[in-house]
């Protein structure tokens, strides 16, 4: 790992942030300011400082912004919907790191290789078993009705909203 930069030994990385953002000054404002307080850190430090800055304020925001992603897709939703969304999200990211390399000089290509075909693999066993589940719950209402259908032969009223009731009655994983 490389040596950190001055502004990090210094603890100034926030500091860099908010002259930049907050009081509107430039690199080299910010750099002449800091050695008017005593800290040798140059423009191009002071530079690099806030880019590293922004790129880590851009991976927690993608962070966050994943967390908001897997919140909507599983409210109100059962645990498969989660998993779903988990492994859509890093399905994704996967694939952005692969259209992101200049070369594929990687030192195991074939785990990257492995780690795309086990996502997509876990993808189509949740829509399976997704489909499984629908299946065999339509069954279940089919055998419900059949049976309340047969004993309630004489009461048709009866019959109808039951038979209501269970055509929307929701059901989850």
């Amino acid at each position: 790992m490389g040596r950190r930069s001055k502004s990090d030994e210094l603890g100034l990385g926030q500091r860099i942030v908010d002259m930049h953002d907050t009081e509107k000054m430039t690199h080299s404002e910010i750099s002449e300011q800091l050695k008017d307080e005593g800290m040798d850190v140059s423009r191009e430090a002071v530079r690099r400082s806030y880019l590293n800055s922004m790129k880590q304020a851009g991976r927690y925001r993608m962070a966050a912004e994943s967390c908001r992603q897997i919140i909507d897709m599983v409210k109100d939703g059962s645990n498969l919907d989660m998993i779903e969304a988990i492994n859509s999200i890093i399905t994704g990211k996967l694939y952005d790191q692969i259209m992101a390399m200049d070369d594929f000089g990687l030192d195991d290509p074939k785990a990257v290789v492995k780690a795309i075909t086990s996502a997509g693999s876990t993808q189509v066993k949740i829509a399976q078993f997704r489909l499984n589940f629908d299946k065999g719950v339509q069954k279940a209402k089919s055998v419900i009705y059949d049976e309340l259908a047969e004993k309630l032969s004489d009461m048709p009223e009866v019959l109808d909203v039951i038979a209501k009731v269970i055509s929307e009655a929701k059901v989850t994983e």
